[in-house]
């Protein structure tokens, strides 16, 4: 008998490692199949990352669970140690734990991305990484630029759960811009009207002429709900200027991602200068430069 109590553990510890082995795989695999179906309802590599993230984690808890039945004897009393032990790291570490869940926030409802720009507060930038505790940005003043002030900043995960916070994906959001310049009273509203609303849609033509994602179908197919709100014909308003300055005021809004916003507000504006030589229209330089005002709203 006494012999025979060895082999008996050496059995046991054996078919529980043969339980966990089979437990891993039977996960792994289940997991990579339901990566490989769902992650092709996601048309970019950002998004499709986020969805395999949110699988691993599941996969992770779910085998140390099965890991705890396995091994541990007992469970109910484990998890009630454990809720004890909880409670009071609760009590004496609540920013620690404030911390660690908004990094499960983060990654598990996708509230950004490393590459996203986001402003939070009064930070702005490119989310550089993520970690259980911190998030570190590279400080910009503005997307689209890619450009840093040169300044790195870390902030507490925690801050997401109580402070509002804005998110771009700089490849995949759509946002709306605007630029302006002041004319003449004289002028032919009409026709400066049309000569604008025709280059800024000649520009954006060619900018996303072979890109399927810039289209209203598209938006559509995606998100209903943001498909109301977005319209992607560029409007062109006109209205009198303010504060002192004379003339009328030309308003171009257009949607389109913000890593392309330079590139296609210069691109018009060559064309309206070049209108400007051929004098078919006039721009007031005394109140506002030759040189796009832009905002993002």
């Amino acid at each position: 008998m006494p012999s025979s109590l060895p082999q008996f553990f050496n059995d046991l510890i054996f078919m529980k490692m043969i339980d966990s082995v089979v437990a891993a795989l039977i996960l792994f695999l289940g997991a990579l199949f339901i990566n490989l179906i769902f992650s092709r309802r996601y048309d970019t590599k950002k998004h499709r990352a986020k969805f395999r993230s949110r699988v691993i984690y599941v996969a992770i808890c779910l085998f140390a669970l099965i890991i705890l039945k396995i091994w541990i004897q007992g469970l109910e009393h484990f998890f009630t140690m454990l809720s004890i032990v909880a409670a009071g790291l609760v009590v004496t570490n609540k920013e620690t734990i404030m911390n660690f869940v908004g990094w499960l926030i983060i990654n598990w409802r996708g509230v950004f991305a490393e590459g996203d720009y986001i402003k939070i507060e009064d930070l702005s930038g490119y989310v550089h990484t993520i970690g259980p505790l911190f998030f570190k940005i590279y400080e910009a003043d503005e997307i689209g630029i890619r450009q840093t002030t040169g300044k790195s900043i870390k902030i507490p995960n925690g801050l997401i759960i109580t402070k509002p916070i804005i998110t771009y994906s700089p490849d995949t959001n759509l946002c709306r811009y605007k630029t302006e310049c002041l004319i003449p009273y004289e002028s032919d509203l009409n026709l400066i009207k049309d000569l604008f609303a025709k280059a800024i849609s000649e520009v954006l033509h060619d900018c996303y002429k072979e890109d399927r994602t810039y289209c209203h179908k598209y938006i559509k197919d995606h998100n209903k709900e943001l498909a109301k709100l977005i319209d992607l014909v560029p409007k062109v308003r006109a209205e009198p200027a303010g504060d002192g300055e004379k003339g009328i005021k030309i308003t171009v809004i257009f949607f389109c991602y913000p890593i392309n916003h330079r590139d296609i507000e210069q691109e018009f504006w060559e064309k309206i200068f070049s209108l400007q030589k051929s004098q078919k229209l006039h721009l007031l330089g005394d109140s506002l430069p030759c040189v796009p005002t832009n905002k993002s709203i």
